[in-house]
């Protein structure tokens, strides 16, 4: 039975429909099938679509990289290249008609076709000698083409990492996690993808001043440039957020330690400091000589019922040490809901692991210098960089499946809903300046409202059609869906 390739097609999309997935791939990896000559030949041949569905399921089906803009065209510039006679003129020519209007978003989709069509093949096994060899194409077209010279050396340092064959990587331990066999989980497989995801969204955000994916961008790229920025879910001033929540008028002993007043505001009773032991308060609505206004804007001011408006001193920089076993996973900052909160750390750690990943011990040594919060991280005993990230990313993924308390595949497609939302206006986060980030509340509880219970909605826009792959595991979802109908 030497027939085309749509006549191959024909029977086994047949064979699906009177009999579902499992029974093809089960029919195709036993005799008499698996010994035949015409499909001997098919998985010789390198046809990626055939591979990825040979793959013992283990590639996610649904695929959040098709909403993104220019993906149709860059995808299949990339299957184009992929093929066993392929080359990389349809994708030159998308790449020049494209790169000069929307840089951003060619990046940005050029990675995710390459990831999704190259680095995730990584995971099969049994990968056709000439399918490794186009792979190796694509990694050195990456490398040496001019049509890329417009991307930064970040993003260029993305696309080289994900156009290449996975190899081991001992000395960087944040592209060792990335690192994909066929040995690797379905869990380690979608988190590495929604790592990938939130690069990709990054790049898509570009050099903005404000926004949330603008500065991972900064941070992959360059994190010299934050080292003076308040970065998302760090620790806030404990005492402008007591202000806050207290009200009343707030006071300081000899040695600096906050304490308030409430009603009036002027106090009537000597007290003991609760940190120091020193005398605090006064007697007769008169305070004590030796204690001080908070506000220094009320200092002298003896009129009942002010108010003291504290000024934020919020850390800067990157401020979170070692992932401690027992952490509280409800804790939050600036009254974020739990759930975005450890959203916003995911995808900061992810962000600074995609760096320490492409930019390797250059990039580790600046983050280290300009980047880490040395009043709250021991440099001397945090180790690897990547590692440290790479820690973290595990514990707020870890964090989130429980408190949603929905499967793995079910966060992740939630996640990935969440990146393609982001670049809507009313979903920027102000980073830059700390009054600014009281309003991340409401716009990230907006996001967690509006990607819940998105599954059906994916099954349906995930369908691809012959062209695209045609045996793309939606294919059949498409047909079931067809025949329900």
């Amino acid at each position: 039975f030497d027939a085309t390739r749509s006549m191959r097609m024909f029977l086994l999309k047949n064979l699906y429909g009177a009999h579902g997935v499992s029974f093809v791939r089960r029919a195709l990896s036993t005799p008499p099938l698996s010994t035949s000559k015409w499909l001997q030949r098919w998985k010789r041949s390198g046809d990626t679509g055939l591979m990825r569905f040979l793959g013992e399921n283990k590639l996610p089906r649904h695929n959040p990289f098709m909403a993104l803009p220019l993906w149709g065209e860059l995808h299949r510039g990339v299957s184009a290249a992929l093929m066993p006679s392929g080359n990389f003129d349809a994708l030159d020519a998308v790449v020049a008609e494209n790169r000069a209007a929307r840089p951003q978003l060619c990046s940005a989709a050029l990675i995710a076709s390459v990831f999704h069509d190259v680095y995730l093949l990584n995971t099969l096994p049994d990968v056709p000698l000439v399918t490794r060899q186009r792979i190796a194409a694509i990694g050195e077209w990456a490398k040496t083409s001019t049509a890329l010279d417009y991307m930064s050396q970040a993003e260029r340092d993305l696309l080289k990492l994900f156009a290449s064959s996975s190899s081991s990587n001992e000395d960087n331990k944040a592209a060792e996690f990335l690192r994909l066999t066929p040995q690797s989980t379905t869990e380690r497989i979608a988190l590495v993808r929604l790592v990938a995801h939130i690069g990709i969204a990054s790049v898509a955000a570009g050099r903005r001043q404000a926004g949330l994916f603008a500065c991972m961008n900064t941070l992959i790229r360059d994190p010299v440039s934050a080292q003076n920025a308040y970065l998302p879910v760090q620790p806030e001033d404990a005492a402008a957020m007591a202000v806050r929540v207290l009200g009343g008028r707030w006071y300081k002993c000899p040695n600096g330690h906050a304490y308030y007043v409430d009603q009036c505001g002027r106090p009537t009773v000597i007290q003991k400091c609760a940190t120091c032991g020193v005398d605090i308060g006064g007697t007769d609505h008169n305070l004590l000589k030796t204690n001080k206004d908070l506000d220094e804007k009320l200092e002298g001011n003896t009129n009942y019922s002010q108010k003291t408006s504290a000024q934020d001193k919020s850390p800067q920089k990157y401020c979170l040490g070692e992932v401690k076993d027992g952490e509280n996973p409800f804790d939050t900052v600036r009254d974020l809901n739990p759930v975005p909160h450890r959203t916003q750390r995911l995808v900061l750690h992810a962000a600074l692991l995609l760096g320490a990943a492409r930019g390797g011990e250059r990039w580790q040594q600046v983050a280290s210098t300009y980047l880490l919060n040395k009043e709250f991280i021991n440099t001397a005993t945090i180790g690897d960089l990547g590692a440290h990230f790479v820690a973290h990313l595990q514990s707020d993924w870890r964090v989130l499946l429980k408190m949603v308390r929905r499967s793995e595949d079910d966060v992740a497609i939630l996640l990935h809903e969440f990146l393609l939302n982001s670049r809507q206006p009313g979903d920027m986060v102000q980073l830059y300046d700390a009054a600014s980030r009281r309003g991340q509340k409401k716009p990230a509880r907006r996001r967690v409202r509006r990607v819940r219970n998105v599954r059906e909605a994916n099954e349906d826009s995930d369908s691809a059609s012959d062209s695209e792959s045609d045996w793309d595991d939606n294919d059949g979802v498409q047909q079931q869906q067809q025949q329900q109908q």
